[in-house]
């Protein structure tokens, strides 16, 4: 590390706290919110490095009972968030500074923890800290690549132009859905029918799902009496049966996926497509800039999500084990 002399000092702090300091930055996002995370059934540690008085970052830990450090599920970009005046410096002091406040948080992490995981917002691609780390330490920092899809700047077009976006079999199942009278759009769901799709979808695909997911689809469901999450959907109209649902959450101008489960047995009528659409649009119509469909980083899950004319956006996980 550079040895330019900084006075840094870093304090576990109080969720008020937490969230005064999130409030006044512009890298928040709705898995960073302290207000969001409160939520939920996690136990978080606020830390946050001070130069002075004045607050730089702040790094919400998730950790179990045995003080694991995970990462909480369906979350993305957990990790750092920088003080507007901070991500503002100029280029020539930022990466020095940026990286005596990362080792600040290291140091104290690796005395308060078995292990440390973290995600980057997909704005902060700077990993020389780890990348030097690892040069000059026996234990390594493991450091991922991953990607997310993001649709930016939907504010600006109107339907015909998001759609253009979409690739040409997305473009066809659309109008197939379209044409289709045995569907009808809601957008009001309950938590059950919704775990029951998801649930569905898991066992179509042979997979299995951790014992929390059940408690963490409902406390999203939750979220949506409170206007930070919104479920858009289709029914079958002749049983009202829900035959796919997007669960949506929201943060300053940015609309994520949380969830887009559709019946397997309407995979091939375009109800997918049809209810992506109309995810946007929703998105679109309450003043989002972003539509974000957090992470796209399995072979058919990427492709799937680049299909609806999405821009690859990288961002890194980091991972380091103590034993």
């Amino acid at each position: 590390m550079n040895n330019e002399k900084i006075s840094l000092k870093i304090k576990k702090v109080d969720l008020e706290t937490a969230l005064n300091f999130s409030n006044k930055s512009n890298l928040t996002t709705f898995f960073t919110n302290p207000n969001t995370i409160r939520n939920f059934k996690f136990k978080i540690d606020w830390w946050i490095v001070y130069k002075g008085e004045e607050p730089l970052c702040l790094w919400p830990i998730n950790k179990d009972n045995d003080k694991i450090v995970k990462l909480p599920l369906f979350f993305y970009y957990f990790g750092p968030i920088w003080s507007n005046n901070f991500i503002q410096l100029s280029d020539h002091s930022i990466l020095s500074k940026r990286n005596k406040v990362i080792d600040v948080f290291v140091q104290k992490f690796l005395k308060e923890y078995k292990n440390l995981i973290c995600q980057f917002h997909y704005t902060d691609h700077d990993m020389r800290y780890f990348l030097w780390w690892n040069k000059d330490n026996y234990k390594k920092f493991e450091i991922i690549p991953k990607y997310t899809s993001i649709i930016e700047n939907i504010n600006e077009k109107n339907e015909k132009e998001i759609i253009s976006g979409f690739r040409e079999l997305r473009k066809r199942m659309l109008k197939k859905a379209q044409k289709n009278d045995d569907i009808y759009f809601e957008d009001n769901f309950s938590y059950e029918e919704i775990f029951h799709l998801y649930k569905n979808t898991i066992e179509k695909k042979k997979q299995t799902f951790e014992k929390t997911v059940p408690d963490l689809i409902n406390f999203f469901h939750k979220l949506c009496n409170k206007g930070t999450c919104k479920t858009i959907g289709y029914r079958e109209k002749k049983n009202q049966k829900l035959i796919s649902v997007i669960l949506l959450a929201f943060e300053k101008n940015t609309a994520n996926v949380i969830l887009n489960l559709s019946s397997d047995q309407w995979k091939e009528s375009g109800i997918t497509a049809l209810n992506m659409l109309s995810a946007i649009k929703y998105s679109k119509e309450n003043k989002i800039v972003n539509f974000d469909f957090n992470g796209a980083n399995s072979p058919i899950g990427a492709d799937d999500k680049q299909s609806y004319g999405g821009k690859s956006k990288l961002y890194f996980e980091i991972k380091l084990n103590k034993n």
